[in-house]
């Protein structure tokens, strides 16, 4: 859309118009846009107000495009990291899901991300519990759930201990340097991004992950050209 391509390139003249126009019909669309722009120009109060607009019209409003939806998701984890006093407006501008519940996982992930800016222990139980009981099976997610649960006493801890060690027990074989990281960032209080950390599918039949694992190892050979048991 034209109105993207000036946003992002920070136009003030030639954006706003075409912002305006499209706020006759779409308003959710346009702030959104318009957030970007004010982003863009490090207007950062005005960028935040915007997007508090946008994220709150797509409550009720469900024919904002969906990569409107996931563009303002994507706004919200810039602006926590270059205005981190806004975090909780907007996790207050998130607590309502959008219309037809569109972009549901993500979120709720942004909101545990938000969460972890300004009151981990009050705010990261509603977005972490609603994920629960099938959680994203991802590194950064796992590590921000168990130090949810620790910073609030949650009876769901020993639960996402398992789920964590498992994860990286999972892991493939690292290099030594790696591996003194996994061991760190499986510390308590030592969660990344949640939107960060490689998927994983998560196991369900321990024999069955078994069997595969030992399928890939015997076809694996060393570089003296024997296969590696």
């Amino acid at each position: 859309m034209a109105a993207d391509l000036e946003a992002d390139a920070g136009s003030e003249a030639t954006a706003m118009p075409l912002i305006e126009q499209l706020r006759g019909f779409q308003p959710a669309e346009a702030d959104t846009i318009l957030a970007a722009l004010r982003l863009r120009q490090s207007r950062l109060d005005e960028s935040v107000a915007a997007l508090e607009s946008a994220l709150t019209r797509m409550r009720v409003d469900p024919w904002p495009l969906r990569r409107y939806k996931q563009k303002a998701l994507t706004l919200t984890a810039a602006l926590m990291t270059r205005a981190p006093a806004s975090s909780p407006r907007l996790f207050a501008a998130l607590r309502e899901p959008f219309a037809l519940r569109a972009f549901d996982e993500l979120r709720l992930l942004t909101m545990t991300d938000l969460s972890s800016q300004f009151d981990r222990a009050g705010t990261c139980r509603e977005p972490v519990g609603a994920l629960e009981p099938f959680v994203p099976w991802t590194s950064g997610f796992l590590l921000a759930r168990r130090d949810c649960y620790q910073a609030t006493n949650d009876a769901r801890l020993a639960a996402a201990h398992r789920d964590l060690e498992d994860y990286f027990a999972r892991e493939p074989a690292p290099w030594a340097g790696s591996c003194r990281f996994a061991r760190r960032v499986a510390q308590p209080g030592s969660s990344r991004s949640i939107r960060s950390g490689s998927m994983r599918t998560r196991p369900t039949d321990k024999r069955g992950s078994r069997s595969v694992a030992m399928l890939i190892a015997t076809s694996v050979r060393n570089r003296s050209g024997k296969r590696v048991a």
